[in-house]
This record gives C-alpha cells, sequence and structure tokens, in this order.
C-alpha cells in the first residue's frame, strides 16, 4: 500500500506540475494575446496619427505652393511699378487713376504758376517801356533779379528771395543751369 500510495502521490504531484505549467502558459497565452491587442491598437493608432500627419503635410504643401504662386505674382506686380516709376510721370498718369488726379492737380498748379508767372513777366515790361526801357531790355534786367532771388539778395519784406526750405533743396542746381554763381 505504501508504493501504491507513493504511486498515487507521485501521480498527483505531476498532475499539479501539468496543472501548474498549464496555468502558466494559458496565463502566458493572456498576456501575449493581450500585448498582441495593445500592439495591434498601437499599430492602428499609429496609422491614424499617420495618415492625419500626411493631410496636415498635404494642405501644408498646397499652402506652400499658393503662397509662392502669390509671391511670384506680387514680385511681377513690384517690377512692374519699379518699371512704371522710371517712367514719365505723364505716362504714369494715363496707366495709374489714383496718380492720374494727383498729378493732373500738381499740372493744374504748375499752369497757374506759370500764367502768374507770364503776368509778372507782361507787368514788368509795362513797368519797363513805362521808363522807357524795350521789352528785352526788360528781360535782360530779370536776369540779373533772378541771380539776386537765388542768392537771397533782395530785402526780406518782399518775400522774393529762395531761401524757403523747397527752393533751398533745388537752388545751387537752377543756378547751375542758369550759369549763376
Amino acid at each position: 500500500m505504501t508504493i501504491e500510495i507513493s504511486q498515487t502521490l507521485l501521480e498527483r504531484s505531476r498532475r499539479n506540475k501539468v496543472e501548474q505549467e498549464l496555468l502558466t502558459s494559458m496565463h502566458e497565452a493572456s498576456h501575449a494575446r493581450n500585448a498582441a491587442t495593445r500592439a495591434e491598437a498601437d499599430k492602428s493608432r499609429v496609422q491614424s496619427e499617420n495618415l492625419s500627419l500626411s493631410r496636415e503635410v498635404d494642405f501644408a504643401e498646397s499652402q506652400l505652393r499658393d503662397t509662392k504662386r502669390e509671391l511670384e505674382k506680387v514680385k511681377e506686380e513690384n517690377e512692374e511699378y519699379e518699371w512704371l516709376l522710371c517712367r514719365p510721370m505723364q505716362e504714369i498718369a494715363q496707366k495709374h487713376l489714383g496718380f492720374r488726379k494727383a498729378y493732373e492737380e500738381q499740372q493744374k498748379m504748375m499752369a497757374s504758376w506759370m500764367v502768374s508767372q507770364k503776368a509778372f513777366k507782361e507787368l514788368a515790361i509795362q513797368f519797363g517801356l513805362e521808363k522807357g526801357m524795350t521789352p528785352q531790355e526788360v528781360i535782360e534786367k530779370e536776369k540779373a533779379v533772378r541771380a539776386d532771388v537765388l542768392n537771397n539778395k533782395n530785402p526780406e519784406n518782399h518775400g522774393t528771395n529762395a531761401d524757403d526750405p523747397f527752393l533751398s533743396y533745388y537752388r545751387e542746381d537752377i543756378k547751375k543751369d542758369y550759369g549763376l554763381k
């Protein structure tokens, strides 16, 4: 009977060991299934993130292409404006309505100034005739007076010197144009 009990105990011990190994294997298999499920979920999440990033990259590339096209358009417009600015003002006025209005106002002001200058010239000639001068003598006298204006030699209270900032800026060029010192 002792042998039988030993054999029975041995048999039970083997079964327990097999059952323990089976439980361990089942537990490991369960862990492996869980790990596989997590890995599959991670893989799916990564694929989803990659797809999302891919869409973002596509969108960014599309925006970059649009921005480059817009930049090229702006560069072309800038080149056109730079070219236009090198043209005579009348030509610019023909092509740009906003500039045209300002240009026409300036031209009107210049025409008014020219009329004023011609009126003063005529008045000077009339006064010269009253003093016995010829029109040519009056014009020659104007050249001397012009030099006095440019060199600020007239009395200040007459307001006829070229001492304001605008005229001062151009004074030397004008003197050179008229051969004055």
